[in-house]
């Protein structure tokens, strides 16, 4: 089992002193948790996607990682 979470602020303005582009994501798996901090850059839509991609990535090299 695997749980991935995302949060953070994508835009259009900074909310509560978070500046655009703020995004933390986790993953837990295997009884650990492991959190990372990502400052993306463009609009909102370009936020969101990137931030869907690490948070993809994530997975990807804990799959390869537990081979």
């Amino acid at each position: 089992d695997i749980a991935v979470a995302l949060t953070g602020n994508a835009g259009p303005s900074a909310l509560e002193e978070k500046e655009v582009g703020l995004v933390y994501l986790a993953l837990c798996a295997g009884g650990k948790t492991k959190v990372e901090e990502h400052h993306f850059t463009g609009d909102r839509k370009e936020v969101r996607a990137q931030a869907c991609n690490a948070a993809l990535a994530m997975v990807r090299s804990y799959l390869l990682e537990k081979k």
